[in-house]
């Protein structure tokens, strides 16, 4: 969170934490047997999440031995800490889970957004933006760019650039960033 350590995972499962102004790896997560898929600091930079195809979502918190281990159905390509719950979205060709974590009592939740087929989910996990191509059973229209509230399943507001191109959230959530794809 602030700039001086970059947390890299590999497709053989490795993942560590490295110092971005002498480049020694700090930290090294063992436990991941399959190719990271995910990784984000906590707000306050204590700890880590890692994600990997094996569906196993872990929290690392200081040294090499994960705290937390959360199955999820299926393949994790996102997640992230919002306090002390855990969000992980899963993308299917008729929307988006968010599966919510509250740990460490691991009581779990789930919304659905009905019309983001992909997306990404912003630092804390309180939103999901949502730039998916529109799809007959979508309330999303061509280009269009929709933020959605993960804790309350609903569309909370709309960009529309022309083309969309890749984007992403402020580390503070308070912007968004893209690509608007078309002429200028």
């Amino acid at each position: 969170p602030d700039g001086t350590r970059l947390a890299i995972g590999t497709e053989n499962g490795t993942a560590g934490v490295w110092s971005v102004s002498t480049h020694e790896r700090l930290v090294t997560y063992d436990g991941p047997t399959s190719a990271v898929t995910a990784l984000a600091f906590t707000p306050n930079g204590k700890s880590t999440l890692s994600a990997s195809n094996d569906g196993i979502a872990r929290i690392w918190r200081g040294g090499g031995a994960a705290q937390a281990l959360l199955t999820f159905p299926g393949l994790i390509y996102q997640a992230a800490l919002n306090g002390s719950t855990l969000e992980v979205p899963q993308h299917g060709a008729t929307g988006t889970v968010v599966w919510s974590v509250r740990l460490p009592q691991d009581q779990v939740t789930q919304t659905t957004l009905g019309g983001a087929r992909s997306g990404l989910l912003s630092p804390d996990g309180r939103f999901l933006l949502s730039a998916a191509t529109t799809i007959s059973s979508s309330p999303q229209p061509a280009g269009a760019v929709d933020i959605w509230s993960v804790a309350e399943g609903r569309i909370v507001d709309r960009l529309a650039p022309a083309v969309v191109g890749p984007a992403t959230f402020s580390y503070d959530d308070t912007r968004v960033a893209l690509i608007d794809g078309g002429t200028s």
